[in-house]
């Protein structure tokens, strides 16, 4: 995973890491623009693309809709043996990328046909605001416990551990007491 430095307090980069991927985060400029994130990946891609043995080439997944990454891609698809495969939202998808899957063999795909596969929400709300509650249960995980199944049970982190085991993915968790069980509005 390639990035700018989070900020001091991210759970979600640390749980990333914690699930075993390697996070290469480098550190803005002092103007608060990423440096040196897309030649990093172009680099790290290319040496993969060509040092890898032809016997274990298999595919590599970008997610990405910046064109600095065309260099990487031409490379990989240079290199008998693998495929290559670039997700981005559609929006930001850039036109060169666009094209690029048009004359090659780059597989192009949008998030925005996985959005509630791929997606989760870091964040703190009030309960009391519906609107939110509604885009929440929308677009968001939401567990209930009904009361007086589970009148004292509080998800302990084992259960929360369990619970992204089974799902395959790290999660954000904000406990809300007394959400409202169905929107009249």
């Amino acid at each position: 995973l390639y990035g700018s430095e989070p900020p001091a307090i991210d759970a979600v980069w640390e749980k990333i890491r914690q699930k075993g991927w390697k996070v290469d985060k480098k550190k803005k400029s002092h103007k608060g623009k990423e440096k040196m994130v897309d030649g990093q990946l172009v680099a790290d891609i290319t040496e993969k693309a060509c040092r890898t043995p032809e016997e274990k080439r298999t595919t590599i997944i970008l997610i990405t809709g910046d064109a600095d990454a065309i260099p990487a891609i031409n490379k990989v698809l240079d290199n008998r043996g693998w495929k290559i495969e670039v997700y981005m939202w559609e929006h930001s998808m850039s036109s060169e990328l666009k094209k690029l899957s048009k004359e090659s063999n780059a597989k192009i795909s949008y998030l925005d046909d996985v959005l509630s596969q791929v997606t989760f929400t870091n964040m703190k709300f009030n309960s009391e605001d519906k609107h939110l509650l509604r885009q929440v249960k929308a677009y968001g995980v939401v567990i209930t416990l009904e009361q007086h199944a589970f009148p004292h049970h509080v998800p302990t982190e084992a259960w929360c551990d369990e619970l992204e085991s089974i799902a395959q993915w790290p999660f954000q968790y904000y406990w809300i007491e007394d959400i409202l069980e169905s929107d009249t509005e």
